[in-house]
């Protein structure tokens, strides 16, 4: 464990990435007093070139240092291939330069910690482009604990409506519910669907953050920046690309 946390102590300052997404933040969550600061990036410039400026805005708002912050939360993906590793890089970076304890977070996970408000499943969707969707499915325990029941998967909306056929009470989050909710609620009649308001359709650094911290305070330890890997689930579409030629 890091020399910062090595008496066990909740970290209380924590620095949260988002790139999965063009809608990139970075946030600054203060367990203790709940307070929040969140940036987001300009989707119009690559998250390379906004991940520092937005990191020194925020510490500056609060008149802190780097050497300030017990933890990292970085989103790990799936989601877009380039935002993940700026992300991921920039905060193993600062770990080892810094010696501040990181936890990776999976963005559909954090994604369903928005539902446990409901009694329902949660399946989180995200679109992956080219007709593709990333999704999961959990239930909870009543300890906010969640409970996998479909591993993270890339995948077609209809295999989606396949995996879920047999089951009904199901919370959907994510950005796929404004080109998707009204396939879903098609195909899954008499299911009783609920479907996420706007607020809680997109990931974020906030929401990273969050997840994270109830993940230390449960126990779990941090990562090892040296093996945390983003999770991609899917090929580039380069190397799309390149397979399809191959094909042809």
């Amino acid at each position: 464990m890091n020399e910062k946390n090595k008496e066990g102590k909740l970290p209380d300052k924590i620095l949260a990435f988002d790139s999965s997404t063009r809608r990139g933040s970075l946030a600054l969550f203060i367990p203790s007093t709940d307070e929040v600061i969140e940036h987001y990036t300009d989707i119009n410039k690559v998250h390379s070139e906004r991940l520092m400026p937005s990191l020194r805005f925020v510490l500056d708002q609060y008149g802190l240092s780097l050497s300030e912050i017990d933890m990292i939360a970085v989103a790990v993906g799936p989601g877009s291939f380039t935002g993940l590793r700026i992300a991921l890089a920039t905060a193993k970076g600062l770990s080892i330069s810094k010696g501040i304890p990181v936890k990776g977070i999976s963005t559909l996970e954090a994604l369903a910690y928005n539902g446990f408000y409901k009694d329902f499943l949660i399946c989180p969707i995200v679109d992956a482009g080219r007709s593709k969707i990333y999704f999961a499915l959990y239930g909870k325990k009543s300890d906010k604990n969640l409970i996998e029941i479909i591993k993270p998967s890339c995948g077609t909306i209809d295999d989606i409506v396949r995996l879920l056929e047999r089951r009904k009470n199901i919370f959907f989050t994510g950005n796929g519910i404004c080109k998707y909710e009204r396939h879903l609620k098609s195909k899954l009649k008499r299911k009783n669907l609920l479907f996420a308001s706007e607020d809680l359709q997109h990931i974020s650094a906030i929401k990273i953050a969050r997840y994270a911290y109830e993940r230390i305070r449960k126990g779990e330890k941090y990562d090892n920046v040296s093996t945390l890997l983003p999770l991609y689930l899917k090929p580039s579409d380069a190397e799309e690309k390149v397979s399809a030629d191959r094909r042809v």
